[in-house]
């Protein structure tokens, strides 16, 4: 997902961009999967606003934080609308899903003290086989 921006981007080139960085890691297969999970997420009629043109958006946003140590973080995707800022996690099991929302939290809690005007939403983007869930934080 961090190859596509935008609805427009085509699927197929942003596949052959992954390919390019993890194509001896993953069976044709597997690349069939991600490209169908890849269109769930961008058919998913919640998800499908976050991909417009005409937005801001960064993946994998690099974030640096102090708070007791330095941390660094990497949000998956921000989206900056003009009323608020939405981050989207994007995740393909349920496994860790108390550590999912806490690093969900984290992002919120970064981005609302550099955007202190902004609403800050999160989401969980679950990316399954089957199906795409998604769960705000």
């Amino acid at each position: 997902m961090s190859c596509l921006k935008t609805k427009r981007d085509d699927l197929k080139k942003a596949i052959l961009k992954a390919k390019a960085n993890f194509g001896l890691y993953l069976t044709q297969k597997e690349w069939e999967d991600i490209k169908e999970r890849a269109k769930r997420v961008l058919n998913h009629p919640f998800l499908k606003p976050f991909f417009e043109s005409n937005i801001k958006i960064l993946n994998e946003a690099p974030f640096l934080w102090q708070k007791e140590t330095l941390k660094a973080y990497r949000a998956d995707r921000v989206v900056f609308l003009e009323e608020k800022i939405v981050i989207i996690d994007y995740k393909t099991s349920f496994l860790e899903e108390a550590a999912y929302k806490e690093q969900i939290n984290e992002y919120k809690a970064l981005l609302k003290k550099i955007y202190p005007e902004k609403e800050i939403e999160g989401y969980l983007v679950y990316v399954l086989k089957e199906k795409v869930e998604v769960k705000q934080i």
